[in-house]
């Protein structure tokens, strides 16, 4: 997707063809999503394309989170205790390449440090497939000074197995680790949390060696993100227990100014996002007035700007965002509203198409998390209550495709044509041409054509090589009143 679509494609001129007739034109340049490994097979509805793969039951979790390479292969890591307990906690880590029915050789485990208190999993996947699960965990020390937390790492190469967990830098006692990214050079960057200072301390850690930096957040926060904008970092903070608070944010590279404040956004409770795209750093959250419903603010220079509704309206508006992005620059998103999984495309990273789908069941343990391929195929895992405890499930997705609208006028009337944007995933696609005339002319017909060929309804997207572009162009023909068409332009 590193073509940059013009959605206006090759709008026609308006053309008037014989004593009374008039023809308007337009169309939309329909762009597949660039190739990933196995992307052959009949296009389908968006949604779920399998049953959930049931991976844990009866288990409490401490922490889920997910990760794709480039192959498509997606990386779910997460610290789960059996039977319900809260101890006895270790990571997990199941490898799904495309089309996978379970685990590629089972569900592999580590230890985590620390049985009673180990947390805060975080995936990172490089394209070559080399993973990296980070997690927090505190020690015997942390009852006695201020940095006996840890912030561990377990590795996985393709095709490999998974590492023994080593403890990296420490970290505050009794904190959290709130967020991990790949940043410059290739170190890993991490944000943790500490109770001092009422829970308004956080530390970041840019790379495993090099001396924290240490920041004051505006309140007590309950949750943190952190992205790269190029070589800056971007942190943005929420406040606990707060709904119509401002989403805090602050950016740097060697050095932090103070907070400042994501204008006309709320946090509600924690239902924030940020990820850094090829496009830039961009951020979810609610708008801020009762109707909650979702907004993405584009991070631009050293600041956020105004934020922009991203087309969902459902009443139950999300309670969580996990957003991420793929090598074809889309944010993906997956959020719970109510008892439904919401897995939305925002191909152009502020617009988004959203397919939803039961939990089957009570949401616990976990809110959703996805992890996407350039050509359109996420895995999304969430966690529901069991029996006696909770359970985690996970699910291949095909995400939507985010429609576009391109209106021409000519002397007879205007035409409109919607159809799919950029990046359209392996999906049906609807797509639509509507007419109306002008006063004093009459609609005489449409046709709606895919390079060429007539198309009804729906488009196949898997039938577009990935990465290529087809027009779609929507002709209306219109007659003057009282003079009947004896010719149509295009034949």
């Amino acid at each position: 997707m590193r073509r940059t679509l013009h959605p206006f494609g090759d709008r026609r001129r308006p053309a008037r063809i014989g004593a009374g007739i008039a023809v308007a034109a337009a169309a939309v340049a329909v762009m597949a999503s660039p190739a990933s490994a196995g992307t052959a097979g009949l296009a389908a509805k968006p949604g779920p394309t399998r049953a959930p793969i049931v991976l844990q039951d009866h288990i409490e979790m401490f922490g889920v989170d997910l990760a794709s390479d480039s192959a498509g292969t997606a990386y779910l890591g997460w610290i789960s205790s059996a039977n319900g307990t809260s101890d006895a906690r270790t990571v997990h880590l199941c490898v799904l390449p495309k089309g996978a029915s379970a685990c590629a050789g089972g569900i592999m485990s580590t230890d985590s440090l620390d049985h009673a208190g180990a947390r805060d999993i975080r995936v990172l996947a490089t394209s070559t497939g080399h993973v990296t699960l980070l997690w927090f965990h505190d020690t015997a020390g942390s009852v006695n000074g201020p940095n006996g937390g840890r912030v561990a790492t377990a590795t996985y190469q393709r095709g490999g197995t998974l590492s023994d967990g080593t403890d990296r830098f420490d970290a505050p006692s009794f904190g959290d680790l709130f967020a991990a990214a790949n940043g410059p050079g290739g170190t890993i960057w991490t944000l943790t949390w500490s109770t001092v200072n009422d829970g308004r301390e956080l530390q970041v850690h840019p790379g495993f060696t090099a001396p924290a930096h240490n920041l004051t957040t505006p309140y007590r926060v309950i949750h943190g993100w952190l992205a790269f904008a190029g070589s800056r970092a971007v942190i943005a903070v929420d406040k606990d227990g707060a709904i119509g608070e401002p989403v805090a944010y602050t950016s740097g590279t060697t050095s932090f100014p103070a907070f400042k404040k994501v204008l006309h956004t709320w946090n509600l409770g924690g239902a924030v996002g940020m990820v850094g795209t090829r496009s830039g750093v961009r951020l979810a959250a609610g708008t801020d007035n009762a109707s909650y419903q979702p907004v993405i603010s584009k991070f631009a220079g050293t600041s956020f700007g105004p934020p922009h509704l991203d087309g969902d309206t459902n009443p139950c508006a999300p309670s969580s965002h996990d957003l991420v992005t793929d090598a074809s620059g889309r944010v993906a998103d997956a959020s719970a509203e109510c008892s439904q999984v919401a897995v939305a495309n925002l191909a152009n990273t502020t617009n988004a198409a959203i397919v939803r789908f039961n939990t089957g069941g009570t949401p616990a343990g976990t809110t959703p998390q996805i992890a996407t391929t350039p050509r359109g195929i996420a895995w999304v895992a969430w966690g529901i209550e069991s029996n006696t405890a909770d359970k985690l499930k996970v699910v291949p997705v095909l995400l939507p495709g985010l429609e576009t609208s391109v209106t021409h006028s000519g002397p007879g009337g205007t035409v409109t044509v919607t159809g799919p944007a950029k990046c359209l995933p392996a999906v049906q696609a609807p797509v639509k041409v509507t007419a109306h005339p002008a006063q004093g002319f009459h609609l005489a017909g449409t046709t709606l054509k895919l390079a060429g060929t007539n198309v009804h309804g729906t488009i196949n997207g898997a039938s577009i090589p990935p990465g290529a572009s087809r027009k779609l162009v929507g002709t209306a023909t219109f007659t003057r009143s009282g003079q009947p068409a004896k010719r149509v332009w295009p034949r």
